[in-house]
C-alpha cells in the first residue's frame, strides 16, 4: 500500500519474513498506528550501540568477531533469498550473546527484497553497502578478513568471492 504507513507496514512484515528464530533479526512485537499519524513499531531490544559505533571504539583484534558475526548475518540473509537493500553497519546492533559474547542483529527491515536466488550482483551490492559504511579505522585487511568470513558462511569458493569483490569498489 501507499501512504505514510508504508515503510512501517513493510518493515513489520519483513521482520516476520526474516525468520527471527533462524536469523539474528530483532523481533517485531507490534505495529501501533495512531489515528492521526503513521505510528511506530515495537521492536525487541537487542542492544544499544550499533555496529559502526561499537567497532570504532575497539581495536582490530576486538573488532574481528563482531565483523565476522555481521558477515554471517549477511550471508545467512542472502542464503534464504533475503537481500536487505539498506545494509549499513548502523542498521546492525550489538548486544550480549551467550556466555558474555557479543551478538549482532539486524534492526532495519523496511527495505528487504525477497528473492528466490541471490546472484553475485546482489551479493556484491550488499557487501559494498556494508563495507563502505564501516568507519575509516577499519583497515582494508580487516575488511578482506571479514569478506573471508562471509565466504565461509555463504559456502562460496575463493574464486567466486574474488568475482564478487571485483564488483565492490571499496575492496580494491
Amino acid at each position: 500500500g501507499r501512504g505514510p504507513c508504508r515503510a512501517d507496514r513493510r518493515s513489520w512484515l519483513n521482520h516476520y519474513r526474516m525468520m527471527p528464530d533462524v536469523l539474528p533479526v530483532c523481533r517485531c512485537h507490534a505495529w501501533l498506528r495512531a489515528a492521526d499519524g503513521p505510528g511506530y513499531l515495537v521492536i525487541e531490544d537487542r542492544g544499544k550501540p550499533n555496529l559502526r559505533d561499537r567497532v570504532s571504539a575497539l581495536d582490530a583484534r576486538q573488532r574481528r568477531p563482531l565483523l565476522a558475526a555481521a558477515m554471517r548475518l549477511i550471508a545467512g540473509c542472502q542464503g534464504f533469498g533475503l537481500q536487505p537493500r539498506d545494509l549499513k553497519a548502523t542498521n546492525v546492533v550489538v548486544g550480549d550473546g551467550p556466555a558474555g559474547s557479543a551478538e549482532v542483529a539486524l534492526v532495519d527491515c523496511d527495505a528487504v527484497h525477497v528473492n528466490a536466488r541471490i546472484g553475485n550482483r546482489q551479493r556484491a551490492r550488499g557487501l559494498e553497502q556494508f563495507l563502505a559504511n564501516l568507519p575509516a579505522s577499519v583497515s582494508r585487511r580487516e575488511r578482506l578478513r571479514a569478506a573471508a568470513a562471509y565466504r565461509r558462511e555463504a559456502g562460496l569458493e575463493r574464486e567466486a568471492l574474488r568475482a564478487i569483490l571485483r564488483r565492490v569498489p571499496s575492496s580494491q
